[in-house]
């Protein structure tokens, strides 16, 4: 009897599958090209780049204030090495920063496309035509569903997010190469390959962003469950026979506590970390539901995404309630069927442990979710995705095949049209928090963002109607009073001005932007002392507020004291070459 041929297809997609991952990279950049429109947006975008000069090159001061700065909280000496080098070739153009997103989030899309064949290829292959074509197209599956999926939008559009990209990058390398050595053909490996190389790599995901803390957890995962040198039964993972694993982790697990006690820190420097007075255990727990719930519907359901989500609600709300029991649902179901489908066991501890650091736990900002935190537990759900697909093209039926094919290929179709419209949505400012009002009115962060940027545009009744907005959401807003003060300062209402930047003050005793605009509503009062007063409080709070030294250096110089206004109007200049007014102030009061 005559051997059946190969189809064209498949012996096609043989021939190409080398191709494959550069394929995967160019669909991705193609879904994303609308983010290359896109400008600075007012929301960490303008701390980081348009006021910010420190990081401007690749010189040693620019080196030396990248290892050492919390700035804005998150410690990522490497994620600003790729913004000094941004800068030097773009200048302050966002076209080159958004491309080098894109470009880093492509890479990373390849890149995971050969985790998910390893991963993939763990249970064999018949070694046939077809089946391998199968194996292929379901990685490359898995690698798109993770890589246009909506929720990767705000990682990519956002130029700030470059870390989320970059230390994705460096997270996938690492696990790429620990599981390479360790599968079939790896045994005789080199102590680079198998221990320096891996190590290393994780390094620079953590010089990137600390969230990858978790890694060495996911580590421990697939050695249970993909490498099986682990049992699943942890009461015996401390046996004789298993201490050369656990000293191999050790060197992760030490990399991990030490940057997440700098991450902590650096949180808490910036002012990000909320205190237990003011979000209890039972907030952070209701919180830690309400997110654990919402991710999994957006992964399910990408719609109706907005830059910040807010609860705070009980723990007896229903989307705690609702999280918590979708929680417990999974985790049962998942626990049951252990030794059926273990790798679902899998998925879900890798995402619970993931997303354990962002579940608000340790509490940082206001927000209580973010898209940009499931960039990397989503990862998980893609390698499921591909596996289902790569079950259903094994199946013996045809219809069976030509359902789960064309499913796949909707999906692919319907992320890749959704994250093109919402990539479109981070172009500007106006377009963000208008588009995030229409559907969340009431956040005041959004509100917040919104009246800052009318006031740069002096278009004050705007401004202060949303700083009414604010108030009337929230009345203890500090922000909304700090903005209020400067659309009422422009305005002229100098008065209404002072007393909305003291309440801000009241509410928020270190608020230092607010000390050095009061600084500048005495100043225009004439009311001097008053005025250095507050530049030299806000100075306290932060020595390179460039503004307030500015400020400072205007104040001394028309009380007389002329060296020491120089040393500020020096400062400020040191700070931000590019500042024209303190240039001005320092020639003129150095021409007398």
């Amino acid at each position: 009897m005559a051997m059946k041929s190969p189809s064209p297809i498949n012996t096609n997609i043989l021939r190409l599958s080398r191709l494959i991952p550069l394929f995967i990279a160019l669909l991705t950049f193609a879904v994303f090209l609308p983010a290359l429109r896109n400008g600075f947006v007012n929301w960490d975008d303008d701390k980081n780049f348009l006021t910010n000069y420190l990081y401007r090159g690749l010189g040693w001061e620019q080196l030396k204030w990248m290892f050492t700065t919390f700035h804005t909280g998150p410690y990522q000496p490497l994620s600003w090495i790729t913004f000094g080098l941004d800068y030097i070739i773009w200048g302050m153009n966002p076209f080159g920063y958004h491309l080098t997103n894109v470009l880093l989030h492509s890479a990373n899309a390849a890149v995971f496309y050969l985790l998910c064949l390893k991963l993939l290829s763990k249970g064999g292959s018949s070694g046939d035509l077809k089946d391998k074509a199968s194996l292929y197209l379901s990685a490359g599956f898995a690698a798109l569903f993770f890589s246009i999926h909506p929720l990767r939008v705000e990682s990519v559009a956002w130029a700030t997010e470059r870390r989320d990209v970059l230390s994705g990058l460096f997270y996938i390398l690492t696990i790429l190469l620990y599981l390479t050595p360790r599968t079939s053909g790896g045994e005789r490996a080199s102590f680079s390959r198998r221990y320096a190389l891996p190590l290393t790599v994780f390094l620079l995901a953590l010089l990137s962003k600390a969230i990858v803390v978790t890694l060495p957890a996911a580590l421990v995962i697939l050695d249970i469950f993909y490498l099986k040198r682990l049992p699943p039964d942890p009461r015996r993972w401390l046996a004789r026979e298993y201490q050369q694993i656990w000293l191999e982790k050790a060197p992760y697990f030490a990399l991990s506590l030490f940057f997440g006690i700098i991450g902590y820190f650096g949180q808490a420097d910036a002012g990000a970390l909320i205190s237990m007075r003011k979000a209890g255990p039972d907030k952070r727990a209701a919180q830690a539901l309400f997110s654990l719930g919402l991710y999994l519907w957006k992964t399910l359901i990408p719609l109706k995404l907005v830059p910040f989500y807010k609860f705070s609600g009980a723990l007896s709300d229903w989307q705690p309630l609702l999280g918590g029991a979708a929680a417990l649902t999974i985790t049962a179901a998942v626990v049951k069927a252990l030794w059926r489908l273990p790798a679902l066991l899998a998925v879900w501890a890798f995402y619970l442990i993931t997303l354990s650091p962002v579940l608000g736990i340790v509490k940082f900002g206001e927000q209580a979710a973010a898209d940009r935190y499931t960039y990397l537990p989503c990862l998980g759900f893609a390698v499921l995705a591909g596996w289902a697909l790569l079950f259903g093209l094994r199946q013996p039926g045809q219809v069976i095949k030509k359902g789960v094919a064309l499913s796949a290929c909707v999906i692919v179709f319907l992320f890749g049209r959704l994250s093109w419209t919402q990539a479109k949505i981070w172009r500007d400012s106006e377009t963000l928090w208008k588009y995030a009002i229409s559907l969340n009115p009431e956040i005041e962060f959004i509100h917040t963002n919104l009246a800052a940027l009318f006031i740069t545009q002096s278009r004050l009744d705007e401004a202060v109607f949303q700083c009414r907005e604010v108030l009337r959401i929230n009345p203890k807003y500090e922000s909304a009073f700090n903005n209020l003060g400067m659309a009422l300062a422009k305005q002229g209402k100098n008065e209404e001005a002072i007393k909305s930047y003291q309440e801000a003050l009241r509410l928020k005793p270190g608020y230092t932007e607010a000390f050095n605009n009061l600084g500048n509503a005495f100043a225009a009062r004439g009311e001097l002392a008053e005025a250095e007063r507050n530049y030299r409080s806000a100075l306290r709070l932060n020595p390179g507020y460039v503004n307030a030294h500015n400020g400072l250096g205007a104040v001394l110089a028309r009380q007389g004291n002329r060296d020491e206004a120089v040393k500020h109007f020096q400062e400020a200049v040191r700070l931000n070459p590019e500042f024209t007014l303190a240039r001005k102030n320092l020639a003129l009061i150095q021409s007398r």
